[in-house]
């Protein structure tokens, strides 16, 4: 399994893979820090021409330079990315969000915990949605 983490803060991104580690699940995991980026990984532009296609994307909405909701919205326009699964993980607890992310295609809606063993639970969840919804 390939996975996308786009996420600006190094301690988020830190967690999430050493929860990731902790699951036994295979996969590879490329990590990247802002929203242009991640345009530039999913359209396989300049640097990240031969990368693979990520199975999955867990996607923060708030990040520097294209923000959450604009990735989704370019995912949703290409063809190509239509199978990309997309995971928000973000700390908007707002229901507005919440409805235009899944609008755009967004596959779940988690709101980043404060404890520790909440987003274990979350990370389970995001690796079971994306091998049951295959």
């Amino acid at each position: 399994m390939e996975i996308l983490l786009i996420e600006d803060s190094v301690i988020q991104a830190l967690i999430i893979s050493e929860l990731l580690k902790d699951n036994n699940s295979q996969y590879n995991l490329t990590i990247l820090n802002d929203g242009e980026k991640a345009i530039n990984y999913l359209f396989r532009k300049g640097l990240y021409k031969n990368v693979p296609l990520p199975d999955i994307v867990i996607l923060d909405l708030n990040l520097p330079k294209v923000n959450g909701f604009d990735i989704l919205s370019e995912i949703q326009k290409h063809e190509e990315l239509r199978n990309v699964k997309v995971v928000i993980l973000t700390s908007s607890e707002d229901e507005d969000d919440k409805s235009r992310a899944r609008q755009l295609g967004a596959l779940e809606y988690f709101i980043k915990p404060f404890v520790f063993t909440e987003y274990q639970q979350i990370i389970d969840q995001i690796v079971v949605a994306a091998r049951q919804r295959g």
